[in-house]
Parts: structure tokens; sequence; C-alpha cells
């Protein structure tokens, strides 16, 4: 792939140490799986992902348009760019937060979820919000190592409060939110200060730049949210919360270390990358290397269920089966993050193409998913997962190719 030359030493090892940190969490929420037993990490897994789906709204992932735009940025410009995305998070924070008080009561009248529940993953979403905008604010400086540490400081630390909760003998989930979302916030916190984001009011010309390029990325977040979290949603229906932990387990926790390596070792070096290559090429090779891709994914995910399996306990029982479902899932899933890597660097039109193409796959996904984990069983849920990561990778494919042959997706190396 033609870019604008290899990643640094110095790239790749904060990559590393951001894949390291990021793995620590995925760590302690072994721990948590082992010792708060699988229907109470099935609710802390229910919140979490929700909480992940509601950080997105509040930031409209103005984050991803502002680490696209800060490597060609000038210091004013800069500067207004990370001012303006801060202003306009916090200011979104508080009007949601006043409506929290109507939406958690019509969730416990519509679905008898209790309020407590909403308001922490609603405080997690927050905590994620403010550390998304830091943390892409540093990457799009290209402070890598600064990126690098302030994870694995937060990382450091969860792990000790949750160790010390754990010897306490705190076995409710909903602590464990709340101390993930404290160490969440000051980590996000200390990144714009060291970044120099500061909430210094609007600037129309920013504000055009950060949503013409984060409100498709925001809507193609919030699709990919929902049909990635009505899984456990769905199985929590038709299975019960236990159910849910199970399949946490076989999914959700090695899909978390899917995600640190491609958010935090691949995407650490090659997001700002993709911002100055030409996306033609970068389609064609993953094209090229998507076979290669799957079989070392499915693979390597599937081994690494087997410990994960082992570690949580008889508990949660053991199925070679259902590892190699989930690692096929998961490396269908990856690819799909890949692609979508690809356009939404493009810039505006390339987010819009990627936006086009979830839309499309959207509501295929979710059929597939229903008709699936209707049967209410864990190993439905690996199924229905790996189903819906395989129409909306089909679909970016789709879309991503179409554009090609139309030339509409090749924007020029840019410095």
């Amino acid at each position: 792939m033609s870019t604008t030359g290899p990643p640094s030493r110095r790239v790749l090892a904060s990559s590393v140490t951001s894949a390291v940190s990021a793995g620590l969490v995925a760590v302690v929420a072994l721990g948590l799986a082992r010792w708060l037993g699988p229907a109470e990490f099935g609710t802390y897994t229910v919140v979490s992902t929700v909480a992940v789906a509601g950080s997105g709204l509040l930031t409209w992932n103005v984050g991803m348009a502002v680490m696209h735009r800060l490597p060609t940025a000038d210091p004013v410009q800069a500067t207004r760019l990370m001012g303006t995305a801060l202003s306009v998070v916090l200011t979104t924070i508080g009007v949601v937060s006043i409506a929290m008080i109507g939406i958690g009561k019509l969730l416990y009248v519509a679905w008898g979820i209790p309020t407590e529940i909403t308001w922490h993953a609603f405080a997690l979403a927050v905590a994620q919000s403010i550390n998304a905008l830091g943390d892409c604010s540093l990457r799009g400086r290209r402070r890598f190592a600064t990126s690098a540490a302030v994870r694995l400081a937060a990382a450091i630390g969860y792990a000790l409060i949750a160790m010390v909760m754990l010897l306490r003998g705190v076995r409710h989930c909903l602590p464990f939110v709340d101390a993930f979302a404290v160490v969440t916030v000051v980590a996000g916190a200390t990144a714009c200060l060291i970044a120099g984001a500061r909430p210094h009011g609007w600037v129309r010309s920013s504000v055009h730049e950060l949503y013409g390029h984060g409100m498709p990325v925001t809507l193609t977040s919030l699709l990919l949210s929902v049909l990635f979290t009505v899984d456990s949603m769905m199985l929590m229906h038709y299975a019960g919360p236990a159910a849910v932990g199970v399949y946490s387990v076989y999914n959700g926790m090695p899909r978390r270390l899917a995600g640190i390596l491609m958010n935090d070792g691949v995407g650490l070096a090659l997001l700002p990358r993709l911002a100055v290559t030409d996306t033609r090429t970068a389609l064609q090779w993953v094209r090229d290397y998507t076979p290669l891709l799957l079989g070392a994914g499915t693979l390597g995910f599937a081994v690494v269920c087997a410990p994960l399996c082992l570690l949580v306990g008889d508990q949660y029982g053991f199925s070679v089966v259902a590892m190699v479902v989930s690692g096929a899932g998961i490396a269908m899933h990856c690819l799909m993050i890949l692609l979508g890597f690809v356009l939404t660097m493009d810039g505006s039109h390339g987010s819009r193409s990627h936006l086009a193409a979830v839309s499309l796959g959207f509501p295929v996904g979710i059929v597939c998913l229903w008709v699936i984990i209707r049967s209410a069983t864990p190993m439905a849920g690996l199924w229905a997962f790996a189903a819906a990561s395989a129409v909306i990778s089909s679909a970016i494919a789709l879309i991503a190719g179409w554009n090609q042959d139309r030339g509409g997706v090749t924007k020029g190396a840019r410095r």
C-alpha cells in the first residue's frame, strides 16, 4: 500500500504500548467474568456496550474529523478545530444530561430498565466521549507516544482499582462501571489538556469542517452500534443474562481484543497515514490481502478464546466449535473495520460512502440477528454476529468498489 513511508520505530512502540494498555483493561474484564459470574457479567457487558453507542451520539464522532484534519492544519487551524470540537461535545453532554431525566423514566416504563443502570451507562458514555476526543486530538497531532502513555496510565489505574474492589468483596457490576468511568474521564481530560484542546467557543468554519465529516461518521457509527448492541439485547430477551455472559466470553472479550488490535495497534499508525494516502491504492491492498486476513484472523481469535474460556471457569463451558465460529466472526468484523478506516479517512466523500454502505447492509443484518438468535443459545449469538459482520463487510466492499470504478474515492496524496 502506497503511503508516506513505513511507520517509525517510535510509532510502532507507541502502537504496542497502546495495545498492551487496552489489553490490560481486557484482562480486568476477564477477572470480572470469573468473579462476578455469568449473570452479573452479562449486565456489565450490556451496560458497557450501550455506553459505547451513547458516546458516539454525544460526540457525533467529531474526534475522527479532528484526527483527519489536524495532520494538514496549521497551528491556528488546529487550535480552532480542537477548541470547537471540545465546546460542541461539552454542550451536547449538557443538553443530553437534562434530557436523560425523561429518557431514564421512559426506558423504565417501556422496557423495565432500572433508571440506576441507565444513569451508570450514561456516565460511562460521557467519560468515553471526553476520552475519545482527547485521544483523537493527540493522534491527529502525531503525538503517538503521549497518547500511548495516557492510555497505559489509565489502564494501570483501572486495574489497580478493580483489584482492590474485588479483594474487598465487591461482587456487583455497577461499581466497576463507575470506576472505569472515573479513570476514563481523567485520562480524556488529561489528553485534551496536553493536546491543547480548550473549550473557547464555536468557530463557524470549524463547525462546518467537523460536522461535514463527523455527522456521516456518527450516523454510520450509530447504525453499527445498534446492530452490534442489539445482538446482546436480543440474547438477553430470548435467553437471559447468563447466556449473555457466556456469549460475552466467547465473543465480547475477543471482540474487545480485536478492537484493541484495530484501534490501538493498527489504527494508531494507520489512520493518520490514510489521511494522506491514495484511497484506490488502500482499497486494492485490502482486497489483495482479504483471504490472508480472514484466515489468520479466524485462527488467531479462535486460539485467543481457548485461554479465556479456561480462565473464567467451568460455569462458562468450553467448546472448540464455538471458538472457531467466534474467530471467524471477529475476523470478518476486523475486515469491516479496516474497510471503514479506508473510506472514513478519505474525508467527507468517503464518510458518506461508508454511511451508504452500512445503511444498505443494516436491515439485512438486523434480520439475520433476529432469525438466528431466536433459538436462544449463546452459540446462536456467535453465528448471528458472524452473519451480520459478513453482511456489512460485503456492503462496504460493494459500495467502495462501485465508487472506485467511478473514480469517486480517489484523493491525491496530500501532504
